[in-house]
């Protein structure tokens, strides 16, 4: 895996988007970062969590938010937010990552320019034309950007759509990490120093391939040596010294996008297992301790590690109320997840579902993907 670089605009940004994943307050930083990147006049980023008890949670660049709390804020707030909120609805629709204009989903007797609110943001912030882009990879998750192009603009250049393009894969890899790192916050006071409470293995490996913090569930897996293992010096080591060596070259790359050189949001491996059982799944991402809690070297990787064979964490029947499954999906999925097992002929009872229905609905296609999909929608923390 070879290094992948990134041009200079992007250098400023991974490292406060990842910073704002483990800590939800330096979102500001992080929108502004994206603004200045791409020559924006501001951004704000929305965050509605599945179920009918998820509330909107928005985050705004640090000017957006100075404005918020000034006397033109608050009228704003009162009296003109509300025409913003069905273009939000709008991109849960839309295709990840596509990049859409406002006059794509907004309509306005003259025009969106002669509307009350553009022509308030306008006057008060130079705020033009807007576009908006789907974060979240699934469906019950919202997680949008808009972006507020300066007045007398209605498209971004061609150098900051690529610049825009190149950030936003690293804002879903950010937010689906903060899914879980906030739960940790809320309920434990701590991220990183609280991954214990999570049910499926966590590691946090540095650029050397050390492991500084493990869960449980990670330490369970690792002692097995079955497909991974520690090393005495607290390293790891693969069944195969090709495996070991990719898993390595994630490890750097991963650290190294955490610190704003490099360019790898994700990589996702399947670790064979010599005892015959299912495979390990492993991710790598960028990962910053900006709360400090590891009081070690800021940027590094985290590694989530699943063991199919270990699924008490899994909670189907959630699952399918925050994604609104009906009965013949949720039973597809519970095949899909169990495996096949054998059934005697003179039992009727067979699941009403297949995978395929499940594939359409959801769109996963393997188990795998099927349990990434679970972790990130609903993830276990005690």
């Amino acid at each position: 895996m070879g290094p992948k670089m990134l041009d200079e605009p992007i250098h400023s940004v991974l490292s406060p988007i990842y910073r704002a994943a483990v800590d939800c307050a330096l979102w500001p930083e992080a929108l502004d970062a994206i603004v200045h990147s791409i020559g924006a006049a501001g951004a704000a980023l929305l965050i509605r969590p599945p179920g009918p008890a998820g509330r909107d949670r928005p985050h705004l660049d640090s000017r957006l938010e100075r404005f918020g709390h000034s006397p033109s804020g608050y009228y704003y707030a009162l009296r003109l937010e509300q025409r913003q909120r069905p273009g939000w609805d709008d991109l849960r629709a839309s295709p990840l990552h596509a990049v859409l204009r406002d006059a794509d989903f907004a309509d306005a007797p003259g025009g969106l320019d002669g509307r009350a609110d553009y022509r308030f943001l306008r006057k008060r912030l130079g705020f033009g034309r807007r576009i908006g882009m789907r974060l979240s990879a699934d469906a019950a998750w919202l997680e949008a950007l808009a972006v507020f192009l300066p007045a007398g603009s209605d498209a971004l250049p061609e150098s900051a759509r690529a610049t825009l393009a190149a950030t936003l894969p690293h804002l879903t890899k950010a937010l689906d990490q903060a899914r879980l790192f906030s739960q940790l916050a809320a309920r434990h006071g701590k991220v990183l120093g609280a991954l214990e409470h999570v049910r499926v293995g966590m590691a946090v490996v540095l650029r050397s391939g050390e492991i500084i913090s493990s869960n449980a569930e990670a330490r369970h897996m690792l002692e097995l040596r079955d497909g991974i293992g520690f090393l005495p010096e607290r390293n790891f080591r693969c069944a195969s010294s090709a495996l070991t060596a990719r898993l390595h070259a994630a490890v750097a790359q991963a650290s190294i996008t955490a610190a704003g050189r490099g360019n790898v949001p994700e990589y996702r491996v399947r670790l064979e297992r010599p005892s015959g059982a299912a495979a390990f799944l492993v991710d790598v991402s960028p990962l910053n301790d900006a709360r400090d809690e590891l009081c070690g070297p800021k940027e590094a990787a985290l590694l989530t590690l699943i063991d199919p064979g270990r699924l008490d964490w899994v909670d189907l029947d959630g699952f399918a109320a925050l994604c609104g499954l009906d009965d013949e999906t949720r039973d597809a999925c519970e095949t899909l997840i169990r495996g096949p097992v054998p059934v005697d002929i003179r039992d009727a009872r067979r699941p009403r579902g297949d995978d395929t229905s499940a594939a359409h609905k959801l769109g996963v296609r393997t188990r795998e993907d099927l349990l990434r999909l679970m972790l990130s929608v609903m993830p276990p923390v005690d």
